[in-house]
């Protein structure tokens, strides 16, 4: 849970002197947090990555059990070397995918806690 709440802060880009002048980040790493943001985002990834291999390794055709079985079943049926799904970008098409899944599915959940937390603190309501 701590990944997710990490993530879910780090991107939110504020703007920063270390942005603009590469040599201030790299003499003053404290003058903004990109290499954080990086490395969480690096974080998940590396989770999601295992995912996929797994997947990958118990991959069959006839059992698609959930989105990344899908993913890897157009990846290996595709030909079109323009195609995003094309085993040479389709494999990192779909950890993006599962990065961009992963991030937005956690704000939103926080999100609806959050705001369903404060109804109930708000409004009591007898049970």
């Amino acid at each position: 849970m701590q990944m997710v709440t990490d993530v879910t802060a780090s991107l939110n880009l504020q703007p920063s002197l270390g942005l603009v002048f590469q040599t201030l980040r790299d003499n003053f790493p404290s003058v903004d947090y990109v290499a954080e943001k990086h490395a969480k985002v690096k974080e998940i990834k590396d989770f999601l990555s295992i995912i996929i291999e797994e997947h990958r390794k118990n991959f069959d055709e006839d059992n698609i059990k959930d989105f990344v079985d899908a993913y890897i079943k157009e990846i290996k049926s595709t030909t079109d070397e323009e195609s995003s799904f094309h085993e040479t970008r389709g494999y990192d098409e779909l950890l993006d995918s599962l990065v961009d899944l992963f991030v937005a599915g956690s704000e939103t959940v926080s999100t609806t806690l959050t705001y369903a937390l404060l109804f109930l603190v708000r409004f009591e309501i007898d049970m």
